[in-house]
């Protein structure tokens, strides 16, 4: 075969693959600064740190006194605003989810030195009103406290409006079902898509493939795009489940666990009845009517 020939049929090869699929997790904070009177602050100041990892990034509003900050990885912030004549403002719990638009409005800046600081802490949830998108954030603190059957991470998918689990957390760990089998909003199990990090996880037919295994510590949190989502998810007609693992923050940490089940704090079975008694607790319910 030629030399031409030989890259034909590599490229043939390349191509019979199909592109690769992903989506990003980071989304973009906006919003406007002005003055007590209202009216725009331009050329101001913000720096936006991670509270986490400590890392900075920062811009400067517009003439209009608007601003955006793009490509931010899902996390906790504060953000700081200056602008000579006015107090420096800092508003810290700003709480972003993957891939979200956040719009946090209007910060409005009172007169006095750069020296003197107001302090504002963000409570509640943020209305959405960038993005016409139905969606569903599962946090780092849920992924570590609810009690999930089998430690089975996308299980967790369930507690969302909108979602049928078909087969239930026992049956997707001890059956080996797979980790991607949900309803939403009436759509087949076949139309989820997975990504881990930005990487698909799903068949580019769309057939369930994400037998992945993410451990639950790893994860820092989890958010569901039921419907209306943006046009670059828009290769499967059901939900888009976006999967963030942790990254490293400027402190130390660590995690050890350990888990029991005692047999014989179990209900009656078939196998309890024929087991002989031995030490610890037993408990003896009854079984179809039955006094054992």
């Amino acid at each position: 075969m030629s030399h031409k020939g030989v890259c034909a049929a590599v490229l043939l090869q390349v191509l019979a693959h199909g592109p690769a699929f992903s989506q990003a997790v980071t989304g973009s904070i906006s919003g406007s600064v002005a003055d007590a009177s209202g009216s725009a602050v331009t050329a101001a100041q913000l720096v936006l740190v991670n509270a986490a990892t400590g890392a900075q990034r920062t811009t400067q509003t517009n003439n209009s006194g608007e601003f955006v900050i793009s490509s931010v990885d899902p996390g906790e912030y504060s953000l700081t605003v200056q602008a000579p004549g006015f107090k420096t403002l800092q508003r810290t719990g700003i709480r972003l989810t993957p891939s979200e638009i956040l719009a946090i409005g209007t910060l409005s800046l009172a007169l006095g030195t750069v020296e003197e600081r107001v302090t504002v802490t963000a409570e509640g949830t943020a209305v959405q009103t960038a993005s016409a998108e139905r969606a569903g954030a599962i946090t780092s603190s849920q992924t570590e406290e609810l009690p999930v059957y089998g430690r089975t991470v996308t299980s967790l998918v369930a507690i969302e409006p909108g979602v049928v689990d078909p087969i239930g957390a026992p049956a997707r760990t001890l059956a080996g079902g797979s980790t991607t089998d949900f309803n939403v909003l009436g759509n087949r199990t076949s139309m989820n898509n997975f990504t881990v990090d930005g990487i698909t996880m799903t068949a580019t037919g769309g057939s369930p493939n994400a037998t992945f295994g993410v451990s639950m510590e790893a994860v820092s949190e989890m958010k569901v795009l039921l419907s209306n989502y943006q046009a670059e998810y828009g290769r499967l007609s059901g939900s888009n489940v976006e999967i963030v693992t942790k990254s490293g923050t400027r402190d130390y940490h660590g995690m050890g666990m350990y888990y029991i089940r005692n047999e014989d704090l179990n209900a009656n079975n078939s196998n309890r009845r024929n087991k002989s008694p031995g030490s610890g607790v037993h408990i003896c319910v009854p079984h179809n009517g039955a006094r054992f």
